[in-house]
């Protein structure tokens, strides 16, 4: 029927061509010189992105506000939720294009991005995060919980910031330089333990410390073989200063050899400075075909020196050597300490015929750490005063290496199996325990036996599975709680069951045996996950994900202040979700839904609830204004701990500025 009106109408459109031709005849010589005319160039769209701008509501803290801020810690005020600036520009000599991104400006974790560049002269990256860092959990490192003391033995309020510059020279091009400065620092408040022998003394601290890191090379790049060569150098500064207010009698709840310890003026302070230079060497290689060649080259030795002085008074007692009471309590320490590192791995890869590759790598691990310190102390009462001088050297010596075969057989295009051995080996020399009968130093030994086995799935180009096992056999290992006979294993599985909708799961598990200890250590983890777009619409999707997992160690040791026997046995069962839907009416200009939530449950030996639903609209005001708003609702609350649960209501709204 459509092509019989085609035909039907034609004549008629050919007509109305020759009439529209007659009629502008006149005209003939002046549209020629219009066609002649090359068409307007389009007008180059410099810069796009958007701004969100919004204020953010919050209820007042239901429950404890030192739990809410040690977990959510957002408070009303002006936000920056998220920015990004693209600016690409063909006639700029100075740079091709720049970005600029920010997300969460206001907020505990903030940070932004900017790269600029011009294509095959250089690269500028530029990252920072900022996070304020707040822990004051009533009931973490509190021995007088029992007694109704909810302050913390360790709390904190800091800032924690890290900056990232890199510079590259002549990017895709063989010989690439590179300049870069890295920089984490950290700075603020909080509690910390005075410790003095046979009790301890919850404190103010201030703290600051930063490490940066300055560095320079190349990168070089052939068709057979890449290397990177880089030489750099640390430096880290900690300070730590703490302060007593008032008296206090510590953690002691009652008096020692008849006499209530009390502090009732204390300070301590130190300072750590390090520095040091290493060296870096990476390389790939590709001889021929069938053979694969990498490694990898570090070495290092950072010197570091520490200042420690401490003054206490009040009702102390002094252990070895005096065993005595006293009034007053100075030390002044001096130490330095120096490791030489040395690390590297390096490895190749072998394809056979018969779609067939080898695997072999080799990777070690040694630092020896030598370390000096001058100790003296000063004990002081109304009437005496005795003064003790120690000298201090340490050394600490970890060599840790392993070696790693492994072959990988593709027996069809949908079916490959790996299998290989790794042998964990080591040795180390540690100073001695309190109750270790080789004083000054003992040493340790690692030999471990690792199998190795793993096999791929593909099939109907709608299935992927992966499984990978370890079983290990340890003859020796350096801890107690180290990983000595475990069996690890680990799968994945993806299914596409229609174009619209893929399902998939993950299944972690590991258990872990020390036969010289009777330690176990066992944990799991099962999760699946769905992900639906209905055929044919670009306007709604549904994701939801599940995740069971446990965690059970039954650990023995020794009660510091007996000696006795004892059993450390903690189990924790959690069980997490998400499920969020996208709803977008059909239309530019259309609202946008987005709706659902997390929740977080566990048992055991601390059970929990926490429970984070969400709704967020967005609805088209102009062509470059959107309107956004957002709600969240925070639970959390805990069986055993009642006092440290929270509830809270916060709505975030504000405009999107779009360029």
């Amino acid at each position: 029927m459509k092509r019989k009106l085609l035909f039907a109408l034609l004549p008629l459109t050919l007509l109305a061509q020759d009439a529209t031709q007659k009629k502008e005849e006149p005209k003939k010589e002046e549209t020629k010189k219009e066609e002649s005319q090359p068409p307007a160039p389009a007008v180059e769209k410099a810069l796009s992105g958007f701004i969100d701008i919004g204020y953010r509501w919050t209820s007042d803290v239901g429950g404890d506000r030192a739990t809410y801020r040690s977990i959510v810690n957002t408070f009303e005020g002006v936000r920056l939720p998220a920015m990004q600036l693209d600016w690409v520009s063909e006639k700029s000599k100075v740079a091709d294009e720049a970005h600029l991104q920010a997300s969460n400006w206001g907020d505990p974790f903030n940070g932004a991005r900017f790269n600029v560049g011009r294509r095959g002269i250089y690269e500028f990256n530029a990252r920072y995060s900022n996070l304020f860092y707040y822990n004051y959990l009533p009931s973490f490192a509190n021995p007088n919980l029992a007694s109704g003391v909810y302050t913390p033995e360790v709390a904190y309020d800091t800032s924690v910031r890290n900056y990232d510059y890199e510079l590259r020279l002549l990017p895709g091009h063989r010989i690439s330089p590179y300049v870069g400065v890295l920089r984490n620092s950290s700075a603020g408040t909080g509690i910390m333990p005075l410790v003095l022998d046979n009790n301890e003394y919850p404190i103010r601290n201030n703290i600051r410390w930063s490490q940066d890191n300055i560095f320079g090379g190349a990168r070089f790049e052939w068709s057979r073989w890449h290397a990177t060569l880089e030489q750099g150098a640390t430096r880290f500064r900690d300070d730590q200063y703490m302060y007593s207010t008032q008296s206090s009698t510590g953690n002691r709840t009652t008096p020692y050899l008849g006499q209530t310890l009390t502090l009732t003026n204390g300070q301590q302070a130190y300072g750590i400075r390090g520095d040091g230079l290493y060296s870096k060497v990476l390389l790939t290689a590709n001889p021929t075909n069938w053979l694969d060649l990498y490694g990898q080259f570090l070495y290092s030795n950072p010197e570091t020196t520490a200042n420690y002085s401490r003054n206490a008074t009040g009702t102390l007692y002094a252990g070895d050597p005096f065993f005595a009471f006293y009034t007053r309590n100075q030390d002044m320490l001096y130490g330095n300490a120096g490791q030489p590192h040395t690390s590297g791995y390096t490895g190749g890869e072998i394809r056979l015929g018969g779609n067939v590759r080898v695997r072999q790598t080799w990777s070690t691990d040694r630092y020896h750490t030598s370390s000096f310190a001058n100790l003296t102390s000063l004990y002081s009462t109304s009437s005496t005063s005795q003064t003790v001088t120690s000298t201090e050297p340490d050394r600490m010596v970890v060599n840790n290496s392993y070696s790693l075969t492994e072959g990988l057989w593709d027996v069809s295009k949908w079916f490959t199996v790996r299998g290989g051995f790794r042998y964990d080996y080591g040795d180390t020399t540690v100073r001695s325990g309190l109750t270790s009968i080789t004083q000054p130093f003992e040493q340790g030994e690692l030999k471990r036996y690792v199998g190795l086995f793993g096999v791929t799935v593909r099939a109907w180009s709608k299935l992927l599975f992966s499984g990978d096992m370890e079983r290990a056999d340890a003859k020796k290992v350096y801890y107690l709680t180290s990983l000595a006979d475990y069996t690890r294993l680990r799968t994945q599985v993806r299914y596409q069951v229609r174009n619209d909708l893929t399902i998939g799961g993950s299944f972690n598990f590991l258990y872990n045996k020390n036969a010289f200890s009777g330690l176990a250590y066992d944990a799991r983890q099962t999760s699946i996950y769905a992900q639906w777009l209905p055929r044919g619409s670009k306007y709604l999707s549904v994701l939801a994900d599940y995740t069971r997992s446990t965690i059970m160690s039954d650990i023995n040791f020794l009660v510091p202040s007996s000696l006795q026997p004892a059993e450390s046995l903690y189990k924790d069962n959690a069980n997490t979700g998400t499920l969020l839907l996208d709803l977008k009416a059909k239309g530019e200009h259309s609202p946008h839904l987005t709706a659902g939530g997390s929740f977080v449950t566990t048992s055991g030996s601390r059970p929990s609830r926490y429970y984070q639903p969400i709704g967020r609209l967005t609805v088209p005001v102009t062509k470059h204004v959107q309107f956004f708003g957002e709600w969240r609702w925070y639970g959390f609350s805990q069986t055993f701990y009642l006092y440290e649960g929270f509830r809270n209501h916060q709505i975030l709204t504000g405009l999107r500025l779009v360029m």
